[in-house]
């Protein structure tokens, strides 16, 4: 069945939130000092969101951990507590990194959703718990400013430090055929 979906609708590219632009090597978000922060999404169309990568820059201290990534619907302008969609950002580093003993990784990081369709035009909230464990998000220079949130305290709110970041994701599903 699954195979019949595949070939049907393969899992593929959809859109992303700044994925073409060049990152900043300078200035990244550093996620140890906000454990849970939120990313605003609101895609384009309507499909079967399966996986999303997110531009993650880590020190090799942390390869190999496990990180929880949850989509929820939006809720008055921040997440509900909804959960549509959740996976694991796992820290890696490749062989080739390895043996260039590189000792700070930016890198794309994949991370399977259990699939769910995102309508166009609704928002939706890509939150990221990292623990409090030195993980950075990487950013765009002269991209699209992307709405963040932190979760302080069991409340979500916006944050002086995150206002004008430009947060790179990119956003993977199903475009499921129509008939007439």
């Amino acid at each position: 069945m699954v195979d019949e979906l595949s070939q049907l609708c393969p899992v593929q590219f959809i859109e992303g939130i700044n994925e073409g632009a060049e990152y900043n090597t300078q200035n990244f978000i550093d996620l140890q000092m906000y454990p849970t922060v939120a990313i605003e999404y609101t895609p384009k169309s309507t499909y079967c969101l399966a996986k999303l990568e997110i531009l993650i820059a880590y020190g090799l201290a942390i390869v190999g951990r496990e990180y929880n990534v949850t989509l929820y619907s939006d809720y008055k302008d921040e997440p509900s507590d909804i959960i549509l969609g959740e996976g694991k950002l796992v820290t890696e580093v490749t062989k080739e990194l390895a043996q260039r003993r590189i000792t700070f990784i930016a890198n794309w990081h994949k991370v399977d959703l259990n699939p769910v369709v995102v309508i166009s035009a609704k928002k939706y909230w890509v939150t990221i718990n990292s623990e409090g464990e030195p993980l950075n998000l990487v950013t765009a220079v002269n991209g699209d400013v992307t709405n963040m949130m932190i979760r302080k305290s069991g409340k979500w709110r916006p944050d002086e430090l995150f206002s004008g970041w430009q947060c790179m994701l990119r956003f993977y599903g199903r475009v499921m055929p129509t008939g007439r």
